[in-house]
């Protein structure tokens, strides 16, 4: 998640991984073309892990924060699938962080937005460092 935007009235906030799927897309078309050769069976099995891999890191998130307008607008995109919504600033109870256990014993986060309802993911994954979440 990183700071797109930042003037008096605005802040947009946007995490998007499609860089990661088109990498991993492209990686994949030559080895489906290389899968129809004589002999290159193999190729395939491998084309179509890297395709799986892009359609997993298919993700864009977007959260506008708009001061003129008194409200937060989200929107996600992941796996095809799109979410959006606007919230009131008024409903906001503030921003938070949720944890998750994660292998080894360690622990995630992610940041949220609280409402009087249930909280608002940032993000659809969570990462590792606290400090570094409570900074954005």
């Amino acid at each position: 998640m990183r700071i797109v935007r930042h003037t008096d009235t605005e802040l947009v906030l946007r995490e998007s991984t499609l860089w990661i799927s088109i990498l991993l897309a492209l990686v994949a078309l030559p080895l489906f073309y290389a899968s129809t050769l004589p002999g290159k069976r193999g190729n395939l099995i491998v084309a179509i892990f890297f395709a799986i891999g892009a359609l997993v890191w298919l993700r864009k998130a977007t959260l506008v924060f708009d001061a003129a307008q008194r409200e937060v607008y989200w929107r996600r995109m992941r796996f095809f699938r799109s979410a959006s919504g606007t919230v009131p600033f008024s409903e906001i109870a503030g921003i938070g962080t949720e944890s998750s256990s994660g292998s080894g014993g360690s622990t995630l986060y992610r940041l949220t937005l609280l409402t009087g309802q249930k909280p608002i993911p940032f993000r659809d994954t969570f990462g590792g460092g606290r400090d570094r979440w409570t900074s954005l």
